[in-house]
């Protein structure tokens, strides 16, 4: 099931599809930025000191699998082809100052696993940050981002306001209650 605070936008950075469209991991499962120092350790004295050598970053993204989906074949190719993704990790929910806060980062791919059992079925990315991730807000987000794997929200509804199935629904007949 996704989880609801994150949204993550995945697009190679030699992007074969429309210019406005991108890979949204609206089915983000998990998903995780780490940073790392790798540490030098250092003998003074009999004792132990440490200093950083490098500083690293990583992207884990853990998605739905959608069999046929272009943006996801794109990216596959991309990783299958050694080439750069561009990551953007935006939160759900606007800050008090109104924005979406988010990081963005170009990657190189480490790992592509697609798995299966009778529960699941999902990719698992792990992606290598470039040099270094940059924190960044936006004003907006595109609404549909929202909209897990584009599935329709359902409003309430009165009862007896509605008729049919959700996609064939019809106002109902002015009739009352029926009580």
């Amino acid at each position: 099931m996704a989880q609801k605070n994150y949204l993550a936008v995945v697009r190679p950075a030699k992007d074969k599809l429309d210019p406005t469209d991108a890979l949204l991991l609206a089915d983000l499962q998990e998903g995780g930025h780490t940073i790392e120092n790798d540490l030098a350790e250092i003998i003074r004295g009999g004792k132990t000191d440490y200093g950083v050598n490098a500083v690293s970053e990583e992207f884990k993204l853990t998605i739905g699998n959608i069999p046929g989906d272009k943006g996801i074949e794109q990216v596959k190719k991309a990783i299958k082809n050694g080439e750069q993704l561009r990551v953007w990790l935006y939160e759900h929910n606007k800050r008090d100052d109104g924005k979406y806060h988010g990081v963005f980062a170009y990657t190189v791919p480490e790992s592509y696993e697609m798995s299966f059992d009778d529960e699941d079925n999902k990719i698992e990315l792990t992606l290598k940050v470039k040099w270094n991730s940059a924190e960044g807000t936006e004003a907006n987000l595109p609404p549909e981002w929202f909209e897990a794997a584009g599935a329709p929200t359902v409003e309430y509804e009165s009862f007896a306001e509605k008729v049919g199935s959700f996609e064939e629904q019809q106002a109902a007949a002015s009739s009352g209650t029926g009580a």
